[in-house]
C-alpha cells in the first residue's frame, strides 16, 4: 500500500469517517432537501457497506417510496422489517410501499385483478401491524380504509375510516368515505348515521343532506319497502331546502323524486317538495322549472306553462333554459291531444297563435347569452322546425312570418334562416310573377349564401343546396332576375364542392345539371357534358339531364 493512500485511510478514521456515514450524511441532505432520486441514489451507490445496517435500510425504502419508485421501496422496507420486526417505521413504509404500487398496477397494460389485490394484501398485513403498533395515526387509518375498500372488505374499511374519524373528527372525508363503506356493506342506518355527524358539521350544505337521501334511497332500493321510499324522498325535500345548495345537487335530488314519486304517479307530492324548495330560494329558477317539467308529466299544460313562466321571471329574464321551456309548452299546445294525453306532432298543429308564441319565446331564449355547446342544440333550431312544421301543414305564410318577424331580430346572420326565407319568396314571386318578392328572394339567398361558405359547421351537402338554389334564383326566367351568369357562379361554386355523398346530394346534382343546361344555352356543349354526366353516374336515369346531354352530343356532331 502506498503511503498516500495509508495516510487518507489513518486520517479517515482519526475523524470518526466512513463511506457508509459519508453516504449516510449526504443521503439526509437530499432528503431534507426533497431531492428523493438523489437520496436514492447515493444509498444505492454506497448498498454494500449499507446493506446490513437497519437505519439505513429505512432510509432506502423511504427514498425509494418518495420517489416514486415503489417496486424498489417494498424490497427495501420489506427488508427494514425482517431486520428490525417490531419498529413501526419498517411496517408503514411497507404498507405505503404496497399501497401505492397497487395503485400503480392500475394503470399498467396486462395489470390483472389478482395482481393488483395480491398487492393490496400485502399492504393490508403490514398496515396493520403498523397500526397495533401506532394506533393514533390518523394518514395511516385512511389509507387502511381505502385498501379495505379496494379489497372490498367493506364493513372493516367504515371501522378504519371511522378511527380517523375519531383522531380527526373535523375532517369530512373520512366520515364520507366511512359513510360509503358503510352503504357498500349494506349498513344503511350506520351509514346514515356517519352522514349524520357530517350534517352536524355543516347544516346548511345540501351535498351533505342529498348524501343522506341517498343512503336512504339506497335503503328503499334494497328493501322495496315503501315507507323507505317516504323517508328518502322526505330526506330529498330537505336537502332541497339547504341554504348551501348547487344545482348538481339539486337535479341529482329530483332526479330521485322522480324515481320515487313518478312511477306511482304521486305528482302533487313531488310538486310539493318543488315549491318549498322555490320557497327557500326565491331567486333560483330551477325548481319553477322542474315543476314545469312535472305538471306536464302530470297532464296540467296549463300548470306547466305558468311554473315555465315562472321560470323565466324569477331569473330576471336571464335563464335562457326557462324560456325554452316555455317555448316547448307553447309548442305542445297547439296540436290535438292522442289517446294519451300527449301531443300528437304527427298531426297538422291546430292553433297556429301558440305556434308563433313559441317561436317568440325560443327567441327571447336566443337572445340570452348563453353556452349552447353546439349550433344545433340553439332554440332557433326549434323555430326552423317549427316553420317546417307550418309548410308541411298548409301554413307556409304564418310560418314565414315568425322568421322574418321575430328570428330575425335574435338570428340575422343564421343562414339557414335566411336561405328559408329566400326560398319562401322565390316560390311566392314566381308563382305571382312579381319581381320585387324575387328581389326580396335574392337579398336573402345572397346573404345565406355568403354566410353558408363561412359556416365551418356547415356541411358541403348543405353548402352545395344554398349555393344553387340561390343559383336557381338568378338563372330561371320565372323568378324574374334574369341573370344567367350570376346564377352559373352559384352552379359552379356548388359543383366544384364535395359533398359528404354525391348520390344522396340533390343540391350537388341540382348544381351540375343546371350547369349542364347554362352551357347548352350559350352553345358551349363541349363544357355542358361533363356537369351533365357527373349527373348521370349518381342518378343514370334522370330525364332532365339525359335530355341535356344528348342535346349537346347532338350539337357537336351537327358541327
Amino acid at each position: 500500500m502506498r503511503l498516500s493512500t495509508l495516510c487518507t485511510l489513518v486520517f479517515a478514521f482519526a475523524c470518526g469517517l466512513t463511506p457508509a456515514q459519508d453516504a449516510l450524511t449526504d443521503a439526509k441532505k437530499a432528503l431534507a432537501a426533497e431531492d428523493y432520486a438523489k437520496a436514492l441514489e447515493i444509498l444505492e451507490g454506497a448498498y454494500d457497506d449499507l446493506k446490513g445496517d437497519k437505519v439505513a435500510m429505512g432510509l432506502l425504502a423511504e427514498s425509494a417510496l418518495k420517489a416514486g419508485r415503489f417496486g424498489r421501496a417494498i424490497e427495501y422496507s420489506a427488508k427494514f422489517a425482517d431486520m428490525d420486526e417490531e419498529n413501526p417505521q419498517a411496517h408503514r413504509l411497507g404498507a405505503l410501499a404496497f399501497y401505492w404500487r397497487a395503485e400503480e398496477a392500475k394503470q399498467e397494460p396486462g395489470a390483472t385483478p389478482g395482481k393488483i389485490n395480491g398487492l393490496y394484501e400485502e399492504s393490508k398485513g403490514f398496515n396493520h401491524h403498523y397500526l397495533t403498533l401506532k394506533a393514533k395515526d390518523v394518514e395511516m387509518w385512511s389509507v387502511y380504509g381505502y385498501t379495505l375498500y379496494w379489497l372490498e372488505e367493506h364493513e372493516e374499511s367504515a371501522a378504519a375510516f371511522g378511527e380517523a374519524a375519531t383522531l380527526e373528527p373535523k375532517n369530512a372525508d373520512h366520515l364520507n368515505k366511512g359513510a360509503r363503506a358503510y352503504r357498500l356493506a349494506g349498513k344503511f342506518d350506520e351509514a346514515a348515521s356517519t352522514i349524520g355527524k357530517l350534517i352536524a358539521m355543516d347544516p346548511d350544505n345540501g351535498a351533505f343532506r342529498k348524501q343522506k337521501a341517498d343512503v336512504l334511497w339506497y335503503k328503499a332500493e334494497a328493501t322495496k319497502d315503501a315507507g323507505a321510499y317516504g323517508e328518502a324522498a322526505a330526506a330529498y325535500g330537505r336537502a332541497l331546502l339547504a341554504k348551501n345548495l348547487t344545482s348538481e345537487t339539486a337535479n341529482a335530488c329530483t332526479n330521485v323524486l322522480w324515481s320515487i314519486y313518478g312511477n306511482s304517479k304521486e305528482y302533487d307530492a313531488a310538486i310539493g317538495h318543488l315549491k318549498a324548495w322555490a320557497k327557500a330560494h326565491p331567486g333560483d329558477p330551477s325548481p319553477h322549472w322542474w315543476e314545469g317539467w312535472y305538471q306536464r308529466q302530470k297532464g296540467d299544460e296549463a300548470a306547466s306553462l305558468a311554473a315555465y313562466t315562472e321560470s323565466w321571471e324569477a331569473s330576471g329574464q336571464k335563464w335562457a333554459t326557462g324560456a325554452v321551456g316555455v317555448g316547448e309548452q307553447h309548442w305542445r299546445m297547439a296540436y290535438p291531444k292522442d289517446a294519451k294525453g300527449q301531443p300528437d306532432f304527427g298531426k297538422p298543429p291546430t292553433d297556429i297563435d301558440k305556434l308563433y308564441d313559441a317561436v317568440t319565446w325560443f327567441c327571447k331564449a336566443q337572445a340570452v347569452p348563453w353556452n349552447w355547446g353546439t349550433p344545433a342544440q340553439q332554440p332557433i333550431q326549434k323555430c326552423l322546425s317549427i316553420f317546417l312544421a307550418c309548410a308541411t301543414s298548409g301554413n307556409l305564410d304564418a310560418g314565414a312570418r315568425m322568421l322574418e318577424k321575430e328570428c330575425l331580430k335574435v338570428a340575422p346572420d343564421n343562414w339557414n334562416v335566411l336561405n328559408n326565407l329566400g326560398l319562401y319568396y322565390r316560390d311566392l314571386g314566381g308563382r305571382m310573377r312579381d319581381k320585387k318578392l324575387c328581389e326580396k328572394s335574392l337579398e336573402y339567398y345572397v346573404r345565406a349564401s355568403d354566410l353558408v361558405v363561412k359556416d365551418g359547421a356547415a356541411t358541403n351537402g348543405a353548402k352545395c343546396g344554398v349555393l344553387n338554389d340561390t343559383g336557381v334564383l338568378f338563372h330561371f326566367p320565372q323568378y324574374q332576375i334574369k341573370d344567367m351568369e350570376t346564377g352559373m357562379k352559384y352552379y359552379r361554386r356548388a359543383a366544384t364542392l364535395e359533398p359528404e355523398s354525391r348520390a344522396n346530394c340533390i343540391g350537388w346534382k341540382d348544381a351540375n345539371e343546371n350547369m349542364g343546361i347554362c352551357m347548352n344555352a350559350l352553345g358551349k356543349y363541349e363544357e355542358a357534358i361533363p356537369y351533365l354526366k357527373r349527373v348521370l353516374e349518381q342518378e343514370p336515369n334522370r330525364r332532365v339531364a339525359l335530355r341535356q346531354l344528348r342535346t349537346a352530343e347532338n350539337a357537336i356532331k351537327d358541327k
